[in-house]
Formats: structure tokens, C-alpha cells, sequence
């Protein structure tokens, strides 16, 4: 009994009765390896199933990817990066984007909101209206674009951080009536008539 409690990788110091010795030997027995009919088709799926899961085992954990960003997307580290460099001047109005993003990544909608408020609002006194502000972000996508067509054209890859930018500004372009639409369907359900 102990020979095979020891080969089932179970302790045998704290044994002391024989009721003790006889369950520590019922549980080795329960651990070992049963012997099955081979040709069975639950046989066959067994050995498969235990051999997928050792190979699961065996594979090496998934690397993080790279920290540059390959698809142009952004990922938390971007973002951060991006409102440290507008954070320094808090009146600009892509501070308040990038933390509204920011929080909008990390689920707290109502608080991104206000951001892109504040970025609207910003936008427009910089701007003087809405129209000059989403002009500015047009002209903006289209400078990127066309350095990427170039590049493309010289037979190059466009470079990750201008997809970031021009992300960006599609965002912020795309942002500016979605706030005003915001506002207005707000301005709808308080309304009150007197």
C-alpha cells in the first residue's frame, strides 16, 4: 500500500492509523493511470484529449505583442503618451480628446462625455464656430493623407504613428457634431413647455 501511495506523489509522513493509510491508499489507486481497451472509440477520444492537453501544456505562454503598434490602433500605453504631451497645455482642446478617450476606454462613458464637451467647447472658442473648428480637422486628414499616398507611391509603408494621427483627427473630426447632436437631443427631453 505505501509503495503505491509514495508512486502517486502522495504524503505518507502523517499517517498514523490504518483507516488513515487505507483512504491515502484508495485516493493513490484513484490517481493511477486506469488500463483501457485500446480499440475502443472512447479510448481513442481519451488518448486524443489527453494528448491535446499535454501539448497545451507544453507550448510556450503568449508573448505580449511588440509595443509598437503595428495596426495603427491604439492601445492604452498610446494613449497615455499622447495626454502626457497635451496635458502640458490643459487649454488645448486635444487634451480634453485624448482624455475623454481615455476614459471612454476604460468604460466610464458619462466622464468621456464631459471630455468631448470640453474639446467641443474648445474647439469652437479656438475656432470661433463649429464649422471652422471641423475644417481645421479636414484640412488636417487631408495633409495626412496625401503624405500617405505618397509614401505609397514611393513604394514605402506609411508609418504607424501618421495612421495614429490620422486616426486621431478623424476622431475628433467625427466628434465635434456628434457632441452638438448630444446637446441638442438633450435640449429636446428638458425641454418644458409652459
Amino acid at each position: 500500500m505505501k509503495k503505491a501511495i509514495i508512486d502517486a506523489g502522495l504524503e505518507t509522513e502523517d499517517l498514523v492509523e490504518r483507516s488513515h493509510v487505507e483512504e491515502r491508499y484508495e485516493e493513490a489507486l484513484a490517481l493511477q493511470p486506469r488500463e483501457v481497451d485500446q480499440s475502443s472509440s472512447k479510448a481513442k477520444g481519451m488518448a486524443q484529449a489527453a494528448a491535446l492537453k499535454k501539448k497545451a501544456s507544453e507550448a510556450p505562454p503568449k508573448e505580449r505583442p511588440p509595443a509598437q503598434n503595428e495596426s495603427g490602433w491604439w492601445r492604452m500605453e498610446d494613449l497615455s503618451k499622447a495626454f502626457k504631451k497635451y496635458s502640458e497645455d490643459p487649454s488645448a482642446p486635444e487634451a480634453n480628446y485624448f482624455m475623454g478617450k481615455a476614459l471612454q476606454m476604460a468604460g466610464q462613458a458619462d466622464q468621456a462625455d464631459e471630455q468631448y464637451s470640453l474639446f467641443y467647447d474648445r474647439c469652437v472658442a479656438i475656432h470661433q464656430n463649429r464649422d471652422k473648428a471641423l475644417k481645421f480637422y479636414e484640412q488636417k486628414i487631408h495633409i495626412l493623407k496625401k503624405k500617405q499616398a505618397k509614401t505609397l507611391l514611393r513604394g514605402a509603408e506609411p508609418s504607424v504613428e501618421d495612421a495614429k494621427k490620422l486616426e486621431d483627427y478623424e476622431m475628433m473630426a467625427a466628434c465635434l457634431p456628434r457632441v452638438e447632436a448630444e446637446r441638442a437631443k438633450r435640449r429636446k427631453k428638458t425641454c418644458v413647455v409652459a
